[in-house]
């Protein structure tokens, strides 16, 4: 009985500061979301509430489920001890994306297959029943790292609450998020089965998170009242929601390399300055805004982190564990597996040497190898079918590129690679690209750690990595160490294996945040605070004006619009003040329509046929068999029953610089299947053009 009291009173005293830290994020998210917007502080307070709220519908079930899936795993490896909750839910985040993506890609996607692939949820009944049994569900306080965290997560909040493709210019207006991360979601969600296409490569990669955004839009469209805008902030949210999960997991890592480093006593400073560093960071809000997969790699890293230093598991599960989550991380994006890899690699082996257990290094070694490629089975066994190459669009030389022709294939490993020198990627990593000229966008000219929006970050990291290694005690010294191999591990794979993109750099936040809270939270008390203070001030400073800076200082502008503004126009408005998308929308019922040159196909409605660079398009037989007979095009047009195209000359021009397209896609080839359209409306600003195909004579 008084036990009960005191947990009565312990969850009052905690629920007063929870509610005092919420009303705090409201008002801050209030202040947010006035910015630039043409709506006053409550509207856009109640549109972005509104989002979360709606999208925490769905994804709050889905979290469930993840869980649900960890408590599942820590049975079957009959592990007596309870996993910190971080790792539970990370395993099961791992194993919920590959056993949807399995199920997507057999059975198929419908809502009966949507509610199973979440009932896993129902493994934490047990766990809190017993609790509640013993009158020890106790509600805590807020940790401090979420208080000290709260402009940064009501900007992440705000910015989530924007519709895909309205915010960040260093992504060009999310254009992967509106040509694949949710365009293929939303194909795969209409088609009901999750399987490689051949008019998007991306859809050939493992695509797990975007498998679960299929998930997402299969539960909200098929249970929750609303239409794909409901669903498409669902996904942010999911995305804002995995952002904070990496977070909280980043705290208890940095906790426990507090422990390993014997700063027991420090260990609250060093997990608030990781995830406040973290979430601060103005890469980490961007990409954590919209439905892009870092998120996921940060949330799965973080786990995978965990489990390889958590306390008191056998070499056997302790390698298992983190198998399952690195594999998991490389199915969401391939590059996880040599940035996020190695770094676990090394802690993992540095904890199986220790103790009695040493000698059992080899056997959880072999067993960690086996579990990793069975998370990735699903994504090679629908490829092998598909085309024959398990891991296509790589290793076409060793398993074949399936209906790829040669010029395909080059083009798609010049794109993803680079010719650079070693002096040459080292300048990009440090300061700019080499062929970068000084009026290039940021994105193009900053490729590594210089670009604005890392602003701090990784000269912090370095910093307090050689100084805690200089001049730090033996044990300090010695986990900053592996923490150090891990980072120069994963830059030199950046540098060596990929087209030196800065957001691909994203993966080593895992460890370089916690390496930061552990070497400031080493220093004397007062410096801790005006340290970490002044690294999480300048972060955030530049995350807000980078965020306030978008749409020309009106960062809020399609806040209230939302999707169905970019989708459908007004009543009122002109035909000639209409978007592409709305102008297209407003004739959808005129028939099919080709996107030529344009692959960001979300926003367009009814039945519409697109490409990205690299693949097949509708016309290029009939460009290669008759390059200058546009009859013949015509009739390739009429014989797949397109009656609309819709034509962006300027992408095709940008895209043969590049060498990204075929010859035959020309500009002017454009131009000259233009003329034979019947032409109906031109954004001359955007070089984009929409015409229909005459009928036969």
């Amino acid at each position: 009985m008084m036990r009960r009291v005191l947990n009565s009173l312990r969850n009052l005293d905690a629920g007063r500061a929870w509610l005092a830290r919420t009303l705090a994020a409201i008002v801050l998210i209030a202040i947010f979301g006035a910015i630039g917007g043409p709506h006053d502080p409550l509207l856009g307070l109640v549109v972005i509430l509104g989002a979360v709220l709606r999208g925490g519908l769905v994804v709050g079930p889905l979290l469930a489920a993840a869980a649900g899936y960890g408590v599942l795993a820590r049975w079957i490896l009959r592990d007596p001890r309870h996993w910190p909750a971080p790792l539970t839910l990370g395993v099961g985040l791992a194993l919920l994306l590959t056993t949807w993506h399995a199920l997507a890609a057999t059975v198929g996607v419908d809502i009966i297959t949507a509610i199973a692939a979440i009932l896993p949820a129902f493994a934490l009944l047990p766990s809190i029943r017993r609790h509640a049994r013993n009158g020890a569900l106790r509600l805590r306080r807020p940790p401090a790292w979420l208080v000290i965290t709260l402009p940064a997560i009501a900007l992440l909040l705000t910015a989530s609450a924007s519709p895909p493709g309205a915010l960040w210019s260093s992504e060009y207006g999310a254009y992967d998020v509106l040509s694949y991360h949710l365009a293929l979601p939303l194909q795969w969600a209409d088609a009901g089965r999750v399987a490689p296409l051949d008019t998007n490569v991306y859809s050939y990669l493992p695509s797990y998170l975007e498998s679960l955004y299929t998930l997402v839009l299969t539960l909200d469209l098929g249970v929750m009242p609303g239409g794909r805008a409901d669903a498409f902030t669902a996904c942010h949210m999911l995305s804002a929601a995995l952002t904070l999960t990496a977070a909280w997991t980043l705290a208890h890592a940095a906790r426990r390399l507090a422990v390993l480093a014997d700063r027991r006593e420090r260990r609250h400073a060093a997990a608030t300055i990781a995830a406040a560093v973290t979430l601060a960071t103005p890469w980490v809000i961007v990409t954590g805004s919209i439905a892009y997969n870092e998120p996921a790699v940060l949330a799965l890293g973080a786990a995978a982190l965990l489990a390889a230093i958590a306390p008191r598991l056998t070499p056997v599960r302790r390698a298992t564990l983190c198998a399952i989550i690195v594999g998991a991380a490389t199915g969401v994006k391939p590059t996880a597996l040599f940035l996020v890899g190695p770094a676990i690699g090394v802690l993992l082996i540095a904890m199986l040497t220790k103790g009695p257990n040493a000698k059992r290094l080899p056997v959880a070694l072999a067993i960690g190898v086996v579990v990793g490629l069975t998370m990735l089975a699903p994504w090679m066994a629908r490829n092998a079918i598909a085309n024959g190459n398990p891991v296509f669009p790589f290793a076409t030389d060793l398993f074949g590129a399936g209906a790829w022709t040669e010029d395909q294939v080059a083009a798609w490993t010049t794109a993803h690679a680079n010719d650079f020198t070693i002096p040459e990627r080292l300048g990009a990593m440090l300061w700019t690209a080499p062929i970068a000229s000084p009026d290039a966008p940021a994105v193009e000219r900053f490729r590594g750690m210089a670009n604005p929006q890392w602003l701090a970050f990784f000269p912090v990291a370095f910093a307090c990595l050689i100084g805690a290694i200089a001049l730090g005690a033996r044990h300090l010294r010695a986990v900053t160490t592996l923490l150090a191999s891990g980072l120069v591990a994963g830059v030199i794979a950046w540098l060596l294996l990929t087209h030196i993109q800065s957001r691909f750099l994203l993966p080593l936040v895992v460890i370089a945040s916690p390496a930061i809270g552990l070497a400031i939270a080493a220093l004397p008390r007062r410096a801790i605070t005006l340290t970490a203070a002044a690294i999480g001030a300048a972060q955030l400073i530049a995350a807000i004006t980078i965020w306030s800076n978008e749409l020309g200082g009106k960062p809020n502008a399609y806040l209230i619009t939302g999707v169905d503004g970019c989708q459908s126009a007004p009543p009122t408005i002109d035909e000639q003040d209409m978007t592409p998308a709305q102008y297209a929308n407003a004739h959808a019922d005129d028939g099919p329509l080709l996107l030529l040159g344009e692959a960001r196909r979300l926003y367009y409605e009814g039945e519409v046929i697109s490409s990205t660079a690299w693949d097949h398009h509708l016309l290029e037989q009939a460009m290669i068999d008759a390059p200058n007979d546009t009859e013949v095009w015509l009739a390739a047009l009429r014989d797949a029953g397109v009656t609309r195209v819709l034509i962006n000359l300027a992408e095709l021009d940008r895209l043969r610089s590049s060498g990204y397209t075929p010859p035959e896609l020309s500009p002017e080839q454009g131009g000259h299947l233009l003329d034979r359209l019947r032409f109906r409306r031109a954004w001359r600003q955007l070089g984009v053009a929409y015409a229909t195909v005459p009928r036969e004579r």
